[in-house]
């Protein structure tokens, strides 16, 4: 099934480039910080995540392969994900069974896993069980960028920009189900400074359909703490012997009609003022305004923040389950490998 899911998609894409050409445009990616990636085996973040006019504080950890912790508070609760990279990643809400661990499901576990790797989905690719195909020339915000896309090993597909001049990832398009109607939902990368030698993005915007969901800045971030705490990442009170991580459930088919989708992809949006900039080391400036959401019907005070899971691709910080949920899953399920 993995291979014919993998010719749909492929077989809409344009032509001129050979499969050698992706593995290029991943492999200049995977080699843009040299050896200095690889000396950088953790870090501590500290920034705000913007939804509505609701401002969410956060601090996170990451180290490698592939673990992560998130806190976030506001003046009424604190809510804590983690995952150590081996068992089903967990959370806790201050106001959910007096702050108990709960263990993730469904989409939200496999987005939470799967953005905790430490790098991203090009580097290693092989390595991951990903697949990487050339979609085309493009620009994001007046830039050149290299179109491409991915599918992991679970058959989640989505598509990258990588700036043709420093090779960073500046555009993540992913789809979603809402409400039965598959959406995109587009992630920027920007305001990209070194750290340790290596360029992050310190500043985060997603959208679906035109229309700002949310805004992460990043107002600090220090490589390689020498201060990680014993059991950062573990669950409190551990875990029962027969608790392994599962592995994620393959995505289902996609259809004819959803593939249509690759043959009109949504207009690039967003201004010019927030340009790549490889070596940009300047203060970070003012947070600016959230662009207007469309009205909505208010909805009732259910006492948890609902933001869409966050790391600095495609997760913000703090939010308790996506914006965006997948079709329920059968609860009957056995039991396998998380990635």
């Amino acid at each position: 099934m993995r291979w014919l899911l993998r010719l749909l998609f492929v077989a809409t894409l344009p032509l001129g480039l050979s499969g050698q050409t992706a593995q290029e445009i991943a492999q200049r990616h995977a080699d843009r910080a040299g050896e200095k990636l690889a000396r950088l085996s953790s870090y501590r973040a500290e920034g705000r995540t913007f939804i509505g006019n609701q401002e969410v504080p956060f601090v996170l950890w990451a180290q490698r392969p592939d673990r992560l912790r998130i806190e976030s508070s506001t003046p009424s609760r604190r809510t804590v994900q983690v995952y150590d990279g081996v068992h089903p990643p967990w959370s806790s809400h201050s106001e959910v069974e007096s702050g108990a661990p709960q263990v993730m499901t469904g989409a939200v576990a496999r987005e939470f896993a799967a953005n905790a790797d430490f790098d991203d989905a090009l580097v290693s690719y092989e390595a991951k069980g990903n697949s990487v195909d050339y979609a085309g020339e493009d620009e994001v915000e007046g830039r050149a960028a290299h179109k491409l896309l991915v599918m992991s090993k679970s058959d989640a597909i989505c598509f990258l920009w990588v700036d043709t001049q420093n090779h960073e990832i500046v555009r993540r398009m992913t789809y979603r189900i809402v409400k039965e109607q598959r959406a995109v939902i587009d992630t920027y990368f920007k305001d990209f400074r070194p750290v340790a030698g290596v360029m992050f993005p310190h500043k985060i915007e997603a959208r679906t359909n035109g229309r700002a969901v949310y805004t992460t800045l990043i107002d600090k971030m220090e490589p390689n703490p020498k201060k990680m705490l014993v059991g950062l990442f573990d669950r409190p009170g551990g875990w029962p012997e027969e608790q392994v991580a599962v592995e994620a459930p393959k995505e289902p088919p996609v259809t004819a009609a959803e593939s249509s989708l690759l043959e009109s992809p949504p207009v690039l949006l967003g201004d010019d003022t927030n340009k790549l900039e490889p070596v940009a080391e300047a203060p970070m400036a003012e947070a600016e305004k959230l662009v207007e959401q469309e009205p909505a019907e208010p909805k009732p005070d259910t006492g948890k923040i609902e933001i869409p899971p966050v790391k600095f691709d495609v997760i913000p910080p703090g939010l308790t389950k996506p914006e965006f949920d997948s079709p329920p899953r059968d609860s009957t399920r056995a039991p396998q490998k998380l990635r």
